[in-house]
This record gives C-alpha cells, sequence and structure tokens, in this order.
C-alpha cells in the first residue's frame, strides 16, 4: 500500500478492515474519524464489481443514477436506477454533464441559462458592505462631555465625507452616530445625516461656554486601521471651526486595557 499511487491513500490508511454483510458495509478503522462518511465520498474510492480488476471502465451504476452514456471529452448522461434501495434521493429523471473546458464559453453557457451550474467558476472580486463601525467616543457622563452643546459642537465639526475617502479609501459609508449601518436589516434610511458644518459646530461650541483649554482625543492605529490619521482630520476641521480639539497619540500595546473605556474621549 505504500508504494501506491491513489490520490485516496491518506484516507484509506486508516482503514484496518473492510468487510459486506449483506447490503451491509462495514469498515473497521485503528483509531476514532468523524470525518470518515464525509472521507467516503472521494471521487477516488470508485465501488466496482472485485474493485475493478477485471474491467477497471466498467461502470455498474451502485448509486441513485446508472451510467446511460459516455462520450469522453464531450458528455456524460446518467439516468434513475430504479432499484436504488432509497427513492427518495432522486429528484431529476436524468442528469447530463457537459465537458465546456473553456471557462469563457462555460461562464456563458451558465448565464445563458444553457446549463444549470457549473464548477470553476471565474473569481470575482465584489465590494460587500460590512458591520464593522470606526467611532470616537465620548463618555457624556464625565465633564466636559456631559455637556450636550459641547457634545453637539464636536459632532457638527467632523467631516465625515472626508474621513470615509481619505481614511477608508472610499470604501466606508457615512455613519450618524449610530452603529446601525445598511449592512442591517433594521437600518432606518429615512434617519437624517448630521452634516459638517463649521458654523452651527462654532454656535453650539460658544453656547456651552467652554473655557477654551485644548480638548484631548486619546488615539491609537490599534483602535483602527488610521486611527490617527481619522482623528487628525477632526483636529483640522474643529480648530478651523474655532474648536481646542486636540490630539494625542498613545502607544498601541495596553491601548484596549488602559484608554478604551477608560479615558473619557478616545477612538474605537
Amino acid at each position: 500500500m505504500k508504494k501506491a499511487s491513489s490520490g485516496a491513500l491518506g484516507i484509506i490508511k486508516g482503514l484496518k478492515e473492510i468487510t459486506a454483510d449483506g447490503m451491509t458495509l462495514i469498515i473497521k478503522t485503528d483509531g476514532g474519524n468523524a470525518d470518515l462518511p464525509f472521507l467516503l465520498s472521494d471521487y477516488h474510492l470508485m465501488i466496482q464489481l472485485k474493485g475493478g480488476v477485471d474491467n477497471p471502465t466498467k461502470a455498474i451504476g451502485t448509486g441513485h443514477y446508472k451510467l446511460v452514456s459516455n462520450d469522453p471529452g464531450v458528455r456524460v448522461v446518467f439516468g434513475k436506477n430504479r432499484p436504488d434501495w432509497d427513492a427518495n434521493r432522486r429528484f431529476c429523471d436524468s442528469v447530463e454533464i457537459l465537458i465546456i473546458n473553456d471557462p469563457t464559453a462555460r461562464n456563458a453557457a451558465f448565464k445563458s441559462g444553457q446549463v444549470h451550474m457549473i464548477n470553476r467558476v471565474n473569481l470575482k472580486i465584489a465590494n460587500v458592505s460590512g458591520r464593522e463601525h470606526y467611532v470616537f467616543v465620548m463618555h457624556y457622563d464625565t465633564a466636559p462631555f456631559d455637556n450636550k452643546d459641547l457634545r453637539l459642537a464636536l459632532k457638527y465639526s467632523i467631516n465625515r465625507q472626508k474621513m470615509a475617502d481619505k481614511i477608508l479609501n472610499g470604501f466606508g459609508s457615512v455613519g450618524n452616530d449610530v452603529p446601525i449601518s445598511a449592512a442591517y436589516p433594521m437600518f432606518d434610511a429615512k434617519l437624517e445625516q448630521r452634516p459638517f458644518d463649521p458654523a452651527k459646530a462654532a454656535e453650539h461650541y460658544k453656547a456651552s461656554g467652554h473655557d477654551g483649554s485644548p480638548i484631548e482625543l486619546l488615539v491609537a492605529n490599534a483602535a483602527f486601521p488610521d486611527a490617527v490619521g481619522g482623528a487628525e482630520l477632526w483636529r483640522a476641521s474643529a480648530n478651523a471651526a474655532g474648536i481646542p480639539l486636540a490630539v494625542t497619540r498613545v502607544s498601541d500595546d495596553g491601548y484596549w486595557s488602559d484608554v478604551w473605556n477608560v479615558r473619557p474621549f478616545e477612538a474605537s
């Protein structure tokens, strides 16, 4: 067996004995193997009379379909095997497999409905919205973020679209202070976006009565890719509106234990 060239050699190495008891196949293994039923479906392990020694090409049809015709390189046709022991598994009267080696022709046949299914489908890359969201967190029970006008000033001072374009390279969508995006079934498309509005940001900042001291935002790229760059974009637009936002870059090490949800203003 060690010299066998079969692709199924690795599968049957753990089989100690194979016998038949009437219609029952008995396989003894040298250890536990939960994947054995799946492994036995490998196309190398065909069931043939006397193991195919007398006639390796003879197909006797032991499954729920039997061979009707075989034109190598062109098509193979199978029909229902009437004496099959399980009649519930034969859903089609016949099955025809066409050999279409040209990838373009194979895909065209599938798209036009000439065939029901194909294998070896050409790869196609598609962008699909995920459910991950990048945020800057303010603890509204901690000063100065317990002031609603200050929070609104900061919200109106962030250019969300610019951040999505620059930091996410255009692959993200603009959020609206909620984690439920269009990727979720409960997304509310009617929820109005909060736009970048420097004038309104300055108005709310003045109403907040803030003393003008730096508002420190702690950030590390551990929070999300180029979180530091995103924070700097926010700092620039906030400063232009007269809001003293300051960005402090901290170490990636220990960020999730020492900064995230510990300090009052951070990236997440």
